[in-house]
């Protein structure tokens, strides 16, 4: 997934764990490489696609129904 973002799988660690809420260039590239909205409210609990068709339909339907969890 680094690889497709153009990021280092340190950073993309730190991303993932929640160590950091990444850069801009990490938030556009998400945006055009999967489609997912990472500008989102935080207050918001649900992954916000601003492009549904950049990654497959099984996908979607799985990501669409995850719920963050507490400061996860």
């Amino acid at each position: 997934m680094s690889n497709k973002l153009g990021i280092t799988v340190q950073c993309f660690r730190t991303y993932e764990s929640g160590r950091s809420r990444g850069s801009t260039f990490f938030h556009e590239r998400m945006m055009e490489v999967f489609g997912i909205d990472l500008r989102q409210n935080p207050d918001l609990h649900k992954i916000v696609f601003s492009d549904p068709l950049k990654i497959s339909a099984v996908a979607y339907r799985h990501l669409s129904t995850v719920e963050k969890r507490g400061n996860d």
